[in-house]
């Protein structure tokens, strides 16, 4: 439940880009993430959306602060 609400806030990141949702988006993530134990059949699937989203590393995906 909490991934969802982080994919949702993290959407509406890009949409808005407020970045309170980024934070709030990140907080749920971690929130999904601390629910499961290391070894979880379905940690993998909290994972993905937000690895997705963020990208390879240092693609700049997300640009925060561009536009501050």
């Amino acid at each position: 439940m909490q991934a969802n609400l982080g994919l949702a806030l993290s959407t509406r990141f890009e949409a808005l880009g407020q970045v309170a949702d980024l934070d709030a988006a990140i907080a749920a993530y971690e929130r999904a993430l601390k629910a499961l134990p290391s070894h979880h059949p379905t940690r993998p699937l909290v994972l993905l959306p937000w690895a997705y989203r963020l990208g390879p590393v240092g693609s700049g995906h997300w640009s925060i602060g561009a536009g501050l």
